[in-house]
């Protein structure tokens, strides 16, 4: 499943990965001017967040989050607890 993972994530609903995308990219970030009015921006962030926990009952930032943490977990090494090489993990 681990090699698949992202695969299978995304096929839960056909528009998925682009709202996941698009969320990715609604998140505020420093130093970048967006022509977008705050409001616009929260609203967009807020439909689209909605639209990704109906689909995978997770929170958006809930699966930034675990992603992160499994990345920090695994960084580096070739064997986690399954019995094949983790090779997509870089350092």
């Amino acid at each position: 499943m681990v090699a698949i993972g992202t695969r299978a994530f995304f096929a839960l609903h056909p528009d998925l990965y682009g709202q996941m995308a698009a969320w990715l990219q609604t998140r505020a970030k420093k130093g970048q001017p967006d022509c977008r009015s705050s409001e616009e921006i929260q609203i967009h962030y807020k439909v689209i967040g909605n639209f990704i926990q109906k689909v995978t009952d997770f929170a958006p930032e809930d699966l930034i989050e675990y992603s992160s943490k499994l990345e920090r977990i695994y960084v580096g090494q070739s064997m986690g607890p399954f019995p094949f090489p983790v090779t997509w993990i870089t350092k």
